[in-house]
């Protein structure tokens, strides 16, 4: 899914087919290992809602989350910001 989220002219792209990937203006955003995109893609599943950090934690480990998926939710959230901060100008990250 690719378009002008701003009427700047950039392009912001995340890819959910095949490995979860972001490009921004044509480059491939390092999102991290595979459990940050796993992270990444519940979120951009469920669009425009605060997502619980239980049901993020319950989705992306497939329903067999760690004791500690709830702090890994929050780093990984927060590993996430900072990779997605070049596509900031097209997206709104809150």
């Amino acid at each position: 899914m690719a378009r002008d989220v701003d009427g700047g002219g950039g392009e912001f792209e995340v890819r959910l087919l095949g490995p979860v990937r972001v490009m921004c203006d044509g480059a491939v955003l390092d999102l991290g290992g595979v459990q940050a995109r796993s992270v990444l893609a519940v979120l951009v599943l469920i669009p425009g809602q605060v997502v619980p950090r239980d049901v993020i934690a319950r989705r992306a480990w497939r329903g067999q989350p760690p004791a500690t998926a709830r702090d890994l939710v929050g780093h990984y959230v927060s590993r996430l910001r900072s990779a997605l901060a070049p596509a900031a100008a097209h997206v709104r990250l809150e």
